[in-house]
């Protein structure tokens, strides 16, 4: 639940300053940690702020589940025709490559470029891929595609495929 005094803080961090260390472990899905630490310099933290961390726990669980939740009601981002346009742009297609592979003309692409830069808040292709793929830094959003999974920009639909519009 609470872990205390890591012993990292004495080989690692007392250099720098920091003397003690306490790192609370949350639920998260399997192959993945999450956990919030916190560290002290100038004093250990007390027992009674360690018995206070881990009655917090339960508050903290809740209050990323409920942020979850809200997170997952939130409207989708992109719509599934500019999901699917990023995800050609992640595969690295042209414009042009696009436009021929969904049928529409380089200029309605280009306009979905554009909407996709906006909403995404971000100024090339390669800064639109990385913030919905999680290398941007920023919250990363899912997109409403049905057809093009945006954790899959890699295989794109193949041209001609049934789920082609």
């Amino acid at each position: 639940m609470c872990a205390r005094r890591l012993s990292q803080v004495a080989r690692v961090w007392r250099p720098d300053g920091i003397d003690d260390a306490l790192r609370v472990w949350l639920p998260a899905p399997p192959g993945r940690a999450r956990s919030i630490y916190l560290e002290r310099s100038g004093a250990n933290y007390t027992d009674r702020e360690v018995a206070l961390l881990s009655l917090l726990r339960p508050q903290l669980i809740r209050a990323r589940q409920a942020a979850e939740r809200r997170r997952a009601a939130a409207p989708p981002l992109l719509t599934p025709r500019e999901a699917e346009v990023l995800a050609w742009i992640g595969a690295g297609k042209t414009n042009r490559e696009i436009s021929q592979l969904l049928f529409i003309s380089p200029f309605t692409v280009r306009q979905h470029v554009e909407n996709i830069f906006q909403k995404l808040g971000v100024q090339t292709r390669a800064a639109a891929v990385a913030a919905l793929t999680g290398l941007g830094g920023g919250d990363r959003r899912e997109v409403a595609s049905p057809r093009v999974p945006i954790a899959d920009f890699g295989t794109p639909p193949s041209p001609g495929s049934p789920d082609q519009s």
